[in-house]
């Protein structure tokens, strides 16, 4: 692989493909493993693939160990699912978990490695209630009507509307709210001329 296309394959995530979510009251970027697969496909054509090594379930967690090649180059890690979270069904936390397992084992490559800066420098982002004397309080009803309706949007895929609807099951602040609405506008608009995305 030239610079060039490895350069373009691990550019920064575009703002308008960045989902957010919160764990614990830390806000959380992350893509959709949708999004990593049209990278992949983009710079890499069919010189790529992805397998499933070995998968379990303590009862607690699904876990899935995978690996991704890319031009004969090969990173493996493993995804993770709490089965205290909204999947009720092994099929469903394998799935995320794999999703997971997908974009951990791109980031070993530097794919939307951007989004884990903070983590990566020890860094963490200022908490909510240092943003101002509001950043506490919950999203209004408005906000959060605005939300579901925007996350039922055709033009989002389904990885994107499932993410939505978990993080309004969150109970975001006004101010992730407001993030969250503004960064749908931002996604919607860019999408608008193009055709609904595939479910």
């Amino acid at each position: 692989m030239t610079r060039e296309k490895f350069d373009a394959l691990t550019a920064p995530v575009p703002a308008d493909e960045v989902m957010t979510r919160t764990d614990k009251g830390k806000p959380i970027d992350y893509v959709s493993w949708s999004w990593v697969v049209r990278r992949l496909n983009a710079h890499c054509g069919l010189d790529w693939s992805f397998e499933i090594t070995h998968f379990e379930d303590d009862g607690k967690e699904a876990r899935v160990f995978g690996a991704l090649t890319i031009a004969g180059n090969r990173r493996c890690n493993d995804g993770f699912e709490d089965n205290s979270k909204f999947w009720t069904t092994p099929g469903q936390r394998y799935k995320s978990a794999t999703s997971d397992c997908l974009k951990r084992c791109a980031a070993l490559f530097g794919i939307a490695l951007d989004l884990y800066g903070d983590d990566e420098k020890g860094a963490q982002r200022p908490p909510e209630a240092a943003q101002g004397p509001n950043a506490d309080k919950p999203a209004t009803p408005d906000q959060i009507e605005l939300l579901r309706s925007m996350g039922r949007s055709s033009r989002l895929t389904k990885d994107e509307r499932i993410g939505v609807a978990a993080f309004v099951k969150e109970t975001p602040t006004a101010r992730r709210a407001s993030e969250g609405i503004d960064r749908l506008k931002t996604k919607l608009e860019a999408r608008r001329n193009n055709a609904p995305a595939v479910n």
